[in-house]
């Protein structure tokens, strides 16, 4: 009875033990299964510095198109598409051979209608074209300022050390036909400054001119015209009739 009893607390025993190691090795199993899971977790820590994943962040963040300093803000302005200035270094500047017989140290006696102040004497030719009764001039330098003295008459000639004169000769036969909003385009043999209404009398004093463009305040003088023009909006063009 006793060798019973032993024989059965023995196999209890030995049962118990059995199940202790089951549950150990279950909870090995357990413990490299969570380890396995946990390791990913541990590989997704970047190694990488805080200053290197920011650089990275801004990079992204950065924007794919042209920066404001890429764009350039200053497009064709009036000013460079359509100013005088442009219009006149485009052609060479011409003056009409009407004031080619200047005398040397000599003056016109009286008939003076009006003064301007230039440092060329040739320039004085301009004044008188421009000027309503011109008919020549006489320049005269003094205190290292021209002066142009426009004449409505050639008076009697005189004696006057440095002075130069000379007859304008402009006496334009015909007239003018106007075209408004019309460009005579080409054939330019030479430009002068002056109004619209200029236009037309120096062309008629200049050699070949037969008619006219004008545009912002410069006469463009022709060799030849076209029978109607092409438009253009603010220009005067205009043909003599002879």
């Amino acid at each position: 009875m006793k060798v019973a009893i032993v024989l059965s607390l023995l196999a209890a025993a030995a049962q118990a033990t059995i199940g202790s190691s089951q549950v150990l090795r279950s909870l090995e199993d357990t413990s490299s299964v969570n380890e396995s899971f946990a390791e990913p977790t541990l590989l997704e820590s970047s190694d990488e510095p805080e200053d290197s994943i920011a650089a990275s962040s801004t990079a992204t963040e950065a924007p794919s198109g042209p920066t404001e300093a890429a764009i350039d803000p200053s497009g064709p302005t009036e000013a460079t598409m359509d100013s005088p200035g442009l219009a006149e270094a485009a052609y060479p500047w011409h003056k009409p051979r009407v004031c080619k017989n200047v005398v040397d140290d000599v003056t016109y006696k009286g008939h003076d209608i009006e003064k301007t102040y230039r440092h060329n004497h040739k320039d004085c030719c301009d004044d008188c074209l421009k000027t309503h009764g011109c008919v020549a001039y006489v320049w005269t330098r003094t205190n290292h300022v021209g002066t142009c003295h426009l004449k409505s008459k050639v008076g009697k000639p005189c004696y006057l050390h440095g002075a130069k004169a000379a007859e304008v000769k402009k006496k334009p036969v015909g007239k003018c036909v106007k075209k408004f909003n019309t460009d005579f385009f080409g054939n330019d043999i030479g430009e002068l400054r002056g109004d619209a209404k200029d236009c037309c009398r120096y062309c008629m004093v200049t050699k070949r001119c037969v008619g006219y463009s004008h545009f912002h305040g410069v006469c463009y003088l022709k060799s030849e015209v076209p029978k109607y023009g092409e438009y253009k909006k603010g220009v005067t063009s205009g043909y003599l009739i002879r």
